[in-house]
């Protein structure tokens, strides 16, 4: 049995990120709310990801209605 379907969804992810463009990562890394804190003593990276609720949370609705298409 292999890993399961989400995880290459998030391997897919991960290897588009590793080729992003630097600055489009920044963009990325900020609105995922993604802090790094490097502790030298350690050599230890620590991240953390804080969404923005209003950014989760965030809904787009269709200007349409729910009515069927016209023929």
């Amino acid at each position: 049995m292999g890993p399961p379907r989400w995880w290459k969804g998030i391997t897919g992810l991960a290897a588009v990120v590793h080729r992003a463009d630097p600055e489009d990562k920044a963009d990325l890394y900020a609105k995922m709310g993604l802090y790094l804190e490097y502790h030298p003593e350690t050599r230890i990276v620590e991240a953390r990801i804080k969404p923005r609720l209003h950014d989760v949370c965030e809904s787009k609705v269709s200007e349409g209605g729910l009515e069927p298409p016209c023929p």
